[in-house]
């Protein structure tokens, strides 16, 4: 009894100091249980890939490192001369170099010995053999040569490929042997070696997952002469000059044309580092790369030097792509860096220094950057100083875009066209020009364009007409009114401004655009309609700036045939109900053939009154060869997007399309069509959709079948991708 009673108090106790806990937590703030564990100290560091070449060159067992020695294993003046006493050879002469590889970084690798073979004269190559003997050195020499290999021209591997852990080193020996059975044809004749280990990452560290990341890492060659730097380039791949190489050797590479240096890759490839000389006065064509076949290649960290027509000259052709980067090119002749062959290059912070008249035999005047047959060139960065033109478009229909960089020539733009249909152009959205403009060498039907969209120009002045050069933004320190789409102001301190053209009403607007200007809105406009078909000569560009454009007509914007229009930042509200009779369209698209102009909605919002004759977008059936992108829109109405034409690209990406129907309409039971009835059918279009949302607000009753895009027309291809659909809403 006396322990129930104890347990009894003790509970009671108990029960009452919980209470009080209870109460006294009554507000405040919890604590909660906490525990942190840091691992401090954490460093990541980059291995470091090193190899190193060394030879025995007294046979004595000492091996000195040869790395970065110019003087040959063999031969006159060789490392080793009491190895290699007589530098000339005889049938059935054999010398023999004693060397080793070792691995001096904290990376394992993989390592293959090359040889590069240069004929110089009377073919000698063909009676020169080699051999490798592993594990060769003065305790275990070559007594006798017995077999090898013959040599061939070019860049040859005369070893597997062989795994050399970190801190080991490989010792063998290279023999090199003149057959016995060699005639007198080959008296007086010369062949050039040159030995080459190359190195690269061997798959044995691990990473998360396994030790095969760097399985398919490949070799590198490396070149200290011209003799070296030929054969590796003839090779591909990639390539590291190390230190200056003076190349005067030629490789005739058409019937007309020389080249002092050539890198025609059959791979993706790189060439880095070190400094080209190329004087050879002979050579209309300095340093070129030749880049088909879909291959990429760079040239980086290095430095160009001559006096040749086309000092860099690069043939890309379409589907391969080159980029130059941290590259000097230091040039007196006619093109400092030329890009033809219809493919794509790109300029990263390269240095182009021109000085000094046309040194070549053709005529073309100094230029630092050229391009011509349709090559497409961004240069991002950079400085381009050319004796004559800065940058110069030949015709073939090249074009250029320049986003930054320094350039200074006595004309620092150029954009030539000749022939009909021909098309070139030049787009400058940024960097620092000083020179004249020039694209009045324009003939025939040809198009050559010079867009500037910003930068600072001084020294500015052109020679050109209203159609040629394109003003819409930038600084200058001449008034550049004759050429500008967008406003002008003066800023009082001898430079003058171009931003976008300002308008606040509606007539303001259809002038401003009749009269080519880049127009920005600065308010709300309410308007019958926009029509842009009547007097409208030129492309159409209109930023609304996020204003409201409140239409009461039945449409709201009608563009013109064969003109590029973009409408941008604008919300478009339609007031008026369409009917069978009436039609009612917030964009809609005048009759004719675009010819493959282009139509941009960009970050636009339509909505369009109730009405099952109501569409956002409006294509009707006599327009062909359109292309109409739409980005980043919320487009409602009874119909979306609606094409009645032939031969149109549609492309709708990012964009809310919203279905508003109130009946059983034929033509509005879509979100997206490409339409049809018994005599008009929409035929040849190619529609894509992708990344897009569909909805429905129509009436709750609506009980037919809607359909989020519908291809009734004729040979039409239709993608949809990356597409959400709201309720009521189903995908074709």
């Amino acid at each position: 009894m006396t322990n129930k009673k104890s347990t009894k108090r003790a509970l009671l106790a108990s029960i009452a100091s919980l209470l009080l806990c209870f109460t006294m937590l009554i507000g405040t703030t919890y604590a909660w249980f906490t525990d942190s564990v840091t691992s401090a100290s954490n460093v990541i560091k980059t291995g470091n890939l090193d190899i190193k070449l060394l030879m025995d060159t007294d046979v004595d067992g000492t091996y000195d490192d040869i790395s970065d020695s110019t003087s040959p294993i063999f031969g006159e003046g060789s490392i080793a001369q009491n190895n290699n006493a007589a530098t000339l050879w005889e049938p059935g002469k054999t010398q023999v170099a004693y060397l080793a590889i070792q691995n001096g970084g904290n990376l394992d690798l993989k390592y293959t010995v090359g040889l590069n073979v240069q004929n110089v004269s009377k073919d000698l190559y063909e009676v020169m053999e080699y051999a490798i003997v592993a594990d060769a050195d003065k305790d275990a020499p070559v007594t006798a040569w017995t077999s090898g290999n013959s040599v061939v021209e070019g860049t040859q591997s005369v070893s597997d490929d062989v795994a050399l852990k970190v801190g080991e080193t490989h010792y063998f020996a290279l023999v090199i042997h003149m057959d016995e059975e060699a005639g007198s044809e080959y008296m007086d004749g010369q062949v050039n070696f040159d030995l080459t280990v190359l190195a690269t990452q061997l798959n044995s560290e691990s990473d998360a997952f396994d030790s095969d990341y760097d399985k398919d890492a490949t070799y590198a060659f490396t070149a200290n002469s011209a003799a070296t730097l030929s054969a590796a380039l003839a090779n591909g791949g990639d390539v590291i000059i190390k230190g200056t190489i003076t190349d005067s050797t030629l490789d005739a590479y058409s019937a007309t044309r020389n080249v002092v240096t050539l890198f025609r890759p059959t791979q993706d490839a790189t060439l880095s580092g070190g400094k080209i000389i190329m004087n050879n006065s002979e050579a209309n064509w300095g340093f070129v790369v030749d880049a088909k076949n879909n291959v990429n290649v760079t040239v980086k960290d290095t430095a160009i030097e001559g006096s040749n027509n086309w000092n860099m000259h690069n043939i890309v052709e379409p589907g391969s792509k080159l980029t130059i980067e941290n590259v000097e090119v230091s040039a007196t002749g006619g093109n400092a860096v030329y890009v033809t062959g219809g493919g794509e290059a790109v300029l990263n912070n390269v240095t182009v220094e021109q000085d000094g008249l046309n040194a070549g035999a053709q005529p073309w005047a100094p230029t630092a950057v050229a391009a011509s047959t349709g090559s497409t060139v961004t240069i991002n960065s950079g400085t381009y100083v050319g004796n004559t033109y800065g940058v110069y478009i030949y015709s073939s229909g090249a074009k250029v875009t320049i986003n930054g960089g320094t350039f200074k020539a006595p004309t620092v733009l150029k954009a030539d066209a000749w022939g009909d249909g021909v098309v070139t152009s030049i787009v400058v959205n940024g960097g620092n020009f000083d020179g004249k403009i020039d694209t009045s060498n324009i003939g025939g039907n040809g198009v050559g364009v010079i867009t500037i969209n910003g930068g600072n120009f001084t020294n500015f002045s052109a020679i050109a007409n209203a159609q040629r050069l394109v003003i819409n933004g930038g600084t200058f320190d001449a008034d550049p009114s004759a050429y500008a789409k967008g406003k002008v102001t003066d800023n009082g301190d001898g430079t003058w401004t171009v931003s976008g053209y300002e308008v606040s009403s509606a007539t303001e607007l259809v002038d401003a655009i009749a009269g080519g200007k880049v127009v920005t809105l600065t308010q709300d406009i309410d308007l019958g309609k926009i029509d842009l078909t009547d007097t409208i000569t030129n492309d159409v560009v209109i930023d609304a700036n996020g204003h409201k454009i409140t239409t009461t007509e039945s449409y709201g914007i009608e563009v013109t045939p064969g003109k590029n229009v973009t409408i941008s930042n604008a919300d478009v509200e339609m007031t008026k109900e369409g009917d069978y009779i009436t039609y009612a369209a917030g964009f809609k698209i005048a009759n004719g053939d675009y010819a493959g102009a282009t139509i941009i909605l960009r970050n636009c919002t339509i909505t369009m009154a109730n009405g099952d004759w109501a569409y956002a977008v409006n294509v009707p059936g006599s327009v062909k060869n359109l292309n109409l992108v739409i980005d980043n829109c919320t487009l409602e109405g009874a119909v979306a997007v609606q094409c009645w034409g032939d031969n149109n690209t549609i492309t709708i990406t990012n964009s809310e399309l919203i279905c508003n129907y109130t009946t059983n309409a034929t033509y509005t039971s879509f979100c997206v069509s490409l339409q049809a009835d018994g005599s008009t059918v929409s035929e040849n279009n190619t529609l894509v959709i992708d990344n897009c949302e569909f909805k429905y607000s129509g009436v709750d009753n609506f009980d037919k079948e809607i359909y989020s895009v519908k291809d009734r027309g004729v040979g039409n291809t239709v993608t949809v991708t990356n597409c959400t659909y709201g309720e009521k809403v189903v995908a074709n």
